[in-house]
């Protein structure tokens, strides 16, 4: 009973998040980007078919995507060490670090642009130091203007999302699952991959497609 009603929470949570994404970003993102590429309602096959062959759009589109798939990936994979510790231990200043954590979402795009010119430029705080130690003149860090800097900038704005959607559902666990895997001998990675895993995992989907949206916009 108790493993399909967890079943059945995680099943609900999906579907809400799923339709919270579908109603207030996919549809209206589909209806502007309609607009956009369709403008006199000259939607149909042979446009779509048209916009698609040029070789211009082709390859927005494949960059577009293929950068957002790995901002999303790096976003889930540095959010959930941070999910993780939010969700399973009790330190001081633990609610301060939750508050901070939130920062990097609110922040101006300038001021983000700005610190990673400060701190990854040719002439940036990394750069400076690591010439002072290699004795070089040239950078030896050069990340800027290119898809690490897409990559890191997106990951610095979006793992609060990952964060606090994937820590609150991992905090409300029934650990009594755990504890009876524990009994049997199961190490933590089997307990994480078979038993944690399985009911966080509406949440990392949820947060993955939020953030595949706030990524997918950056054009070369």
């Amino acid at each position: 009973m108790q493993l399909q009603n967890s079943q059945n929470t995680r099943i609900f949570l999906l579907i809400t998040g799923g339709t919270f994404l579908a109603l207030l970003f996919y549809i209206p993102l589909s209806l502007v980007l309609k607009s956009a590429l369709f403008p006199n309602n000259s939607f149909s096959i042979i446009s779509i078919i048209s916009l698609l062959s040029k070789e211009y759009n082709q390859r927005i589109i494949i960059f577009t995507l293929f950068q957002a798939l790995l901002s999303t990936l790096f976003t889930i994979l540095i959010g959930l060490p941070g999910a993780w510790l939010l969700a399973t231990k009790d330190f001081p200043g633990k609610r301060v670090l939750k508050a901070v954590s939130s920062v990097p979402f609110v922040m101006p795009s300038i001021l983000v642009v700005l610190g990673f010119v400060i701190f990854y430029g040719n002439n940036g705080f990394l750069n400076r130091i690591l010439m002072n130690i290699n004795g070089n003149t040239e950078p030896i860090v050069k990340i800027l203007y290119s898809m690490k800097a897409i990559i890191l900038a997106h990951g610095f704005y979006n793992f609060p999302i990952v964060l606090r959607l994937v820590s609150t559902l991992w905090e409300k666990l029934d650990s009594s699952q755990t504890n009876a895997a524990m009994s049997l001998g199961a190490g933590k990675l089997r307990l994480f991959l078979t038993i944690t895993l399985p009911q966080i995992l509406p949440a990392i989907l949820a947060a993955a497609a939020l953030v595949f949206v706030f990524c997918f916009k950056v054009l070369p």
